[in-house]
């Protein structure tokens, strides 16, 4: 773990057919963070406090923002997915930053093996 880093962040992308062979961006405090794959998770260190959370594909369509405040050890488990719709395209044209559905699962603190 990174020095000054004491909290986790975890995106856990589920399997769907929709933009099965696209990444999602993610944005952690207006800054790129990486990406999320379908059906995969991806873990990002982060330091204490408050972090703001987007999901974005195609830098114009995302998730709404999150605020999440995490403290020392603390791991908070977010589930991303397109939302379902039948008309995806109306939602990206009158919703483009709800296009993505980002939910906060749980927020934990971490195992820790002090030995």
């Amino acid at each position: 773990m990174m020095q000054g880093v004491h909290a986790s962040i975890a995106i856990s992308r589920q399997r769907r057919v929709r933009h099965i062979f696209r990444r999602y961006l993610v944005l952690v405090d207006g800054g790129p963070a990486g990406h999320v794959s379908n059906g995969k998770t991806r873990i990002l260190a982060v330091s204490t406090g408050a972090h703001r959370l987007r999901i974005v594909i195609d830098r114009y369509w995302s998730s709404p923002e999150h605020l999440v405040e995490l403290s020392d050890g603390d791991v908070a488990l977010f589930i991303c997915t397109p939302r379902q719709s039948f008309t995806p395209g109306l939602i990206k044209m009158t919703r483009p930053k709800d296009y993505i559905s980002l939910d906060l699962v749980s927020i934990t603190p971490q195992m820790r093996n002090d030995i």
